[in-house]
Formats: C-alpha cells, structure tokens, sequence
C-alpha cells in the first residue's frame, strides 16, 4: 500500500491523478475507490492510501474517511 495527495480529479469523466509517496503519479478511476459514497471527496490535496497498479492505482481509500 501506497500514501499519496490527489493531484486532479474530474468528476464529469470520473478519473484523475494521484502523486504517490514514492515520487510516481498514478491513474485514478472512479470504479477504483472503495467506498463509493465519499466520492464527492475527490479533490486536489486529498490524501489516499491505495493500492499501486500499473499504470493505475487499485483500492483508493480516502485518508480519515
């Protein structure tokens, strides 16, 4: 599991970009947040913990969520 800060996020299209701990930028898609109630949250400076895939990240869970 990786830490990270959302960097963008378009709600319309549902993905974004995340800018993990380890100095990558990962692919968000909306289907990879796991709870989906707090989508809305999706914003730039958001921190994440997620699971790193390549080239997307896997089961985004918002920090303090």
């Amino acid at each position: 599991m990786l830490e990270g800060e959302i960097i963008f996020f378009d709600h319309k299209r549902g993905y974004g970009v995340i800018k993990a701990e380890d100095g990558q930028e990962y692919f968000l898609h909306i289907k990879s947040l796991v709870e989906w109630h707090n989508r809305k949250q999706l914003k730039p400076g958001v921190r994440v913990v997620f699971t790193p895939g390549k080239p997307q990240a896997l089961h985004v869970v918002i920090e303090g969520v």
